[in-house]
């Protein structure tokens, strides 16, 4: 009897240092209209509309895990200077895989993100990811690069964090710095102090292992 090939991915996204946001009206907000971005973005990536609890706690369910760490990034780009940490886990969803709603699924994807987030929350990890053969000997580098690149992420201003999305977005200095009405200097100048270019890589390197189905 031919092996099933598990595709299923679930993410679980836990804010960091949830306790010390002090308006979370506001940061509720942002996290919604982050998400909305993201699902109208991601939406053939995905099982179902996003759960989020709070301001604390998110869920989804994507079809296959190639993109999980683009949604992931890209999400923490446009809640920054929030920042979720994310366990990414394949598996089997038994309930609720066709409802069209991550809030009522449920299966062994769900509990093995729920059990790796303990271990990140421990170690102070960004990403932790638990995929199935033929990635599942790429889990820790996986893991580790995700998060290096959150820490490089970490370290940037509201200001570059912003040149970075609309450089996401325009693909040129140049149109940045007239959408932004700033020097095309500036621009470089902000991406080379974001260490852009070393995160650039180590985004389409994740992204390519994750693509190695």
């Amino acid at each position: 009897m031919e092996n099933k090939v598990v595709s299923d991915t679930v993410i679980l996204g836990d804010l960091i240092g949830s306790a010390r946001v002090n308006d979370r009206r506001a940061a509720a907000s942002k996290i919604n209209r982050s998400v909305e971005a993201m699902s109208r973005r991601f939406r053939r990536d995905m099982l179902g509309a996003v759960a989020v609890r709070g301001i604390d706690e998110l869920s989804l369910a994507l079809k296959v895990p190639d993109r999980s760490y683009l949604l992931c990034s890209l999400l923490n780009e446009a809640v920054f200077p929030l920042r979720f940490r994310f366990a990414i886990v394949q598996g089997e969803i038994d309930v609720g895989r066709n409802s069209g709603d991550t809030a009522s699924m449920d299966g062994p994807a769900f509990h093995g993100a729920a059990d790796l987030m303990p271990a990140l929350k421990k170690r102070n990890e960004h990403f932790g990811f638990s995929l199935v053969s033929p990635l599942d000997h790429y889990n820790r580098l996986l893991s580790q690069l995700g998060s290096l690149a959150g820490l490089i992420i970490d370290s940037r201003t509201e200001q570059q964090n912003l040149v970075i999305g609309r450089y996401r977005q325009l693909g040129h200095q140049a149109k940045v710095a007239k959408k932004l009405g700033v020097t095309q200097q500036a621009v470089s100048h902000s991406l080379r102090a974001a260490s852009w270019r070393h995160l650039q890589r180590t985004e389409e390197l994740i992204t390519e292992i994750l693509s190695q189905r």
